[in-house]
């Protein structure tokens, strides 16, 4: 995978470091969607 992330990075392509606000959002999306609904 690290070879990967390189090739990605040298092509110009890198990623923000994930934040906490981003985290709650994902949350409360997989929450709002029933993904943690018992069955």
């Amino acid at each position: 995978m690290e070879y990967t992330l390189q090739v990605l990075y040298r092509l110009g392509m890198a990623w923000p470091v994930t934040s906490w606000d981003y985290l709650q959002r994902f949350m409360r999306a997989l929450n709002g969607l029933g993904y943690f609904d018992e069955a």
